[in-house]
């Protein structure tokens, strides 16, 4: 059985939810014409939102299409090579206590102003490529060493700060040439991992052969694994082994040369000319690839210019429309056909073709977009 004083707290608090319900009903219809006039508000702004977007997308059109030029401007690229040049060279200047002591105001000057064109033309390739800018691992290494400049000096760090002279290795992606060894060499890696285990397993085994037959006669080359591994990568590199290693193992084991020989030949004619063979292979492969993108941009442009020639007649009208006469009288056909054979005999004008191009853009962009290939602009901008 419910006693009273149970059914009158729960009805107290009932009535306390409903009392509460309502205020927040109350509330509500309160903040309604509220939001009603924020949306009418909106409604009103939206057109000056609106023009604020066409007058930014507006003004970023015409930024790129003044930047663009300027970023495939060859004259750009020397500026720029050079700079990277100059900079390389005053860091290194930044190294001598003599010459900080001397030049070290000018030293400072000249680096914080090639930063500062770095910077400006890191952002305007930002601008031009927008989000293709960050799909080119060229242009993500740009940003890396620049930004490497900006942090902070402090002891703890301070060796980050030494690391401003990878700037120099902007020279790798500002000149076509060097690009293609990175990348030739970037695209030999996976063909040297299986060379690479190969010659870890020909160390190792090389390794405790020399550890079980030379640790007696000379301990401090052969006395452990890890010793007999740094020796033998000494033999391999055919620095000084003859006299430091083989010779004194040579005194005591007089047939120990037929193991240096066949592991310095297994190792230093054999692997590493594989490395060498794989890293050529690598780098033809960019060369005939960096061939084709040339042959498919000259090969779009050939075809853009014989498109508008076949389009455009020898006196720069359209020739795909005529039609013979008919219903003429004789008289004015054989006139016609005069005058025809008049102009034909006239050798045919060979700028005409460029000249109505200039005159009809429109005729010149549909022969364009008719062998247009969009390959070419991604080209074009590399």
């Amino acid at each position: 059985m419910v006693s009273d004083s149970e059914q009158l707290a729960g009805r107290s608090r009932k009535e306390a939810l409903q009392a509460y319900a309502a205020g927040l009903r109350q509330r509500a219809a309160d903040l309604k014409p509220l939001a009603a006039n924020l949306k009418s508000r909106a409604v009103e702004l939206k057109p000056y939102a609106d023009q604020a977007k066409d007058w930014r997308e507006r003004w970023r059109l015409k930024l790129v299409a003044t930047l663009k030029p300027l970023l495939r401007n060859t004259i750009f690229d020397r500026f720029i090579t050079a700079l990277i040049l100059v900079n390389a060279v005053t860091l290194g200047m930044e190294t001598s206590d003599t010459i900080m002591s001397r030049f070290g105001g000018l030293l400072g000057l000249i680096d914080h102003l090639i930063l500062t064109v770095f910077v400006l033309e890191l952002g305007a390739r930002m601008i031009v490529f927008g989000t293709r800018f960050w799909k080119d691992p060229w242009s993500v290494f740009d940003f890396l060493v620049i930004s490497v400049t900006f942090l902070p000096a402090s002891d703890n760090i301070s060796v980050l700060r030494a690391l401003r002279i990878i700037r120099a290795l902007r020279l790798v992606s500002a000149v076509p040439s060097m690009r293609r060894v990175v990348n030739g060499l970037l695209a030999a890696i996976p063909g040297m991992t299986s060379i690479v285990v190969l010659l870890l397993l020909i160390f190792y085994v090389f390794s405790v052969m020399a550890t079980n037959m030379f640790a007696g006669t000379l301990p401090d080359r052969f006395g452990t694994l890890g010793d007999s591994l740094l020796t033998l990568f000494q033999v391999m590199s055919l620095d000084g082994w003859t006299s430091e290693v083989a010779r004194p193992i040579m005194s005591v084991h007089p047939w120990s040369w037929v193991f240096f020989l066949i592991f310095i030949l297994i190792t230093s004619f054999t692997v590493l000319n594989l490395f060498i063979g794989i890293i050529v292979d690598g780098m033809q492969q960019q060369h005939e690839e960096t061939r084709s993108n040339k042959d498919l941009l000259f090969a779009s442009r050939f075809g853009k210019l014989k498109g508008i020639s076949v389009k455009l007649g020898p006196g720069g009208e359209s020739d795909s429309g005529a039609a013979p006469p008919a219903g003429k009288a004789a008289e004015a056909t054989a006139t016609a056909d005069a005058s025809a054979l008049k102009s034909a005999s006239k050798p045919a004008n060979p700028f005409a073709a460029l000249r109505d191009a200039v005159e009809k853009p429109a005729r010149a962009a549909e022969a364009a977009a008719a062998h247009h290939d969009p390959r070419i602009d991604q080209l074009l901008d590399e």
